[in-house]
Order: structure tokens, then C-alpha cells, then sequence
């Protein structure tokens, strides 16, 4: 009797622990809706208009261009409608956001991409993607004095889509890889955590899904999200 109710003890513990973590999920995510809405973004838009107008009108085609990949980056982020994108609304939305880093970093960043045209349609969760790119800017980058590659590769697999964003950058040893892993290495700036990307797939997906990370000191890092290939949307 002991055996049987030390099981079922710990089967409710597992029970409330699930329970807790989607409501602290639904709490998270009421918070940064309610940041989402306090910010207008006709102002925003009408605001980067005026300033894109200017850039054309006095020639800066440099600053033209800078605007409007943020504008199109602002647009999406603040939009509170489509939570589920397509790959390619998603890689779009990476390649505005390295036009402005571009403007940044200049010939010492590199970038690629190497994306199936079988993938463009398929659905995933918005804004997966460019946090890291994000990552690799700031852990392979800036720590580099020559150039740095940033590759992003976009591929089906069996039934699964595999992203990859993967760099040359100084990479991490077995025991640094472990902390990011586990989510003990914070995330420079306000960026979102690896750790956090992983738990968002793995609510909506299931336990097999999610990030692998691999990296290698001084041969540069690899992130790999793994999601369910599919063209039509069949998440709650």
C-alpha cells in the first residue's frame, strides 16, 4: 500500500508541476501582450515613414534601407495576430533584421541561406528564428576580429523541419555547452534565451521536439530547432 501511494504521490507532483508551468506560459505571455498593447504602432509606422521620406529625398539610400527592414521588423513583432507564420514570412523577417546589422557590423559579418523550396510553406511558431541569429551575432561576432559566417539552412527531413543557424565563431567547450543547455548562461541584452525557445517548442510539440546545440572551441557553434513538418496548422 506505501508503494502504491508513493506513486501516486509522485504522479500528482508531476500533474501540479505541469499545471504550474503552463500557467506561468499563459502569464508570460498575457504580460507581453499587455507591453505589446501599450505601444502604437501607427505612430511608429508614420514616424519611420517620415524618416524614410527624408533618407530618399536627401539620397541616403543606406538610411532608407535600414528603416525599412525595421519597420517591416516592428510590423511583425508588434502585430498581435499570426502567432503561426510560414518558414518563408520567417526568414524574411531574419534577412530585414541582418540588413540593419549589416549596416552595423559591415564586411565582418557574412550571411547565408540555404532554404528548400519545399519548407517556404510550412508553418512554425513566429519568431523562432532571428533570437538566434540574434545569438550568434553577439557570442560569435562580436567576440571575433575577422569576419564571422552566419549560415541559416531551412530543410525537411523524414516528417520533421530542421532550422539550423550555425557560425564560426570561438565556440564553447563541453562545460559552457552544458550551462546554455541547462539555461544557466543568461542572455546578453534583452534577447530571448535559447532555454526559453526550447520550452516554447516543446509545450506546443511535445517532448521530442525542441533545440540541439552543438558547438566545438574555436570551430563555432550550431543550433538546430526540430519541429514537425506540416503546411497547415494543427496546434492549439
Amino acid at each position: 500500500m506505501l508503494h502504491r501511494n508513493f506513486f501516486v504521490m509522485i504522479e500528482r507532483i508531476n500533474q501540479l508541476i505541469n499545471e504550474n508551468y503552463e500557467k506561468q506560459l499563459l502569464i508570460k505571455d498575457t504580460e507581453f501582450k499587455a507591453l505589446q498593447s501599450q505601444i502604437n504602432p501607427h505612430f511608429l509606422y508614420n514616424t519611420l515613414e517620415s524618416i524614410n521620406w527624408l533618407a530618399k529625398v536627401n539620397q541616403q539610400q543606406q538610411i532608407s534601407k535600414m528603416v525599412e527592414s525595421l519597420g517591416y521588423l516592428l510590423r511583425n513583432a508588434i502585430s498581435l495576430k499570426d502567432d503561426v507564420i510560414t518558414v518563408e514570412q520567417e526568414v524574411e523577417m531574419v534577412e530585414h533584421y541582418v540588413t540593419i546589422q549589416k549596416f552595423r557590423f559591415e564586411e565582418r559579418l557574412e550571411f547565408s541561406l540555404v532554404m528548400d523550396d519545399k519548407v517556404k510553406n510550412a508553418k512554425l511558431p513566429k519568431l523562432i528564428l532571428q533570437p538566434l541569429v540574434e545569438n550568434a551575432i553577439h557570442y560569435a561576432l562580436e567576440m571575433m576580429i575577422e569576419p564571422c559566417e552566419i549560415r541559416l539552412l531551412a530543410f525537411k527531413e523524414g516528417d520533421k523541419l530542421r532550422l539550423v543557424v550555425e557560425d564560426n565563431g570561438p565556440g564553447m567547450d563541453e562545460q559552457q555547452l552544458e550551462l546554455v543547455k541547462k539555461g544557466e548562461i543568461k542572455t546578453r541584452g534583452n534577447g530571448i534565451g535559447l532555454r526559453n525557445i526550447d520550452s516554447r517548442i516543446k509545450f506546443v510539440f511535445g517532448s521530442e521536439y525542441g533545440l540541439q546545440i552543438d558547438s566545438e572551441v574555436n570551430k563555432g557553434t550550431k543550433v538546430c530547432i526540430v519541429i514537425p513538418y506540416q503546411t497547415r496548422w494543427d496546434y492549439v
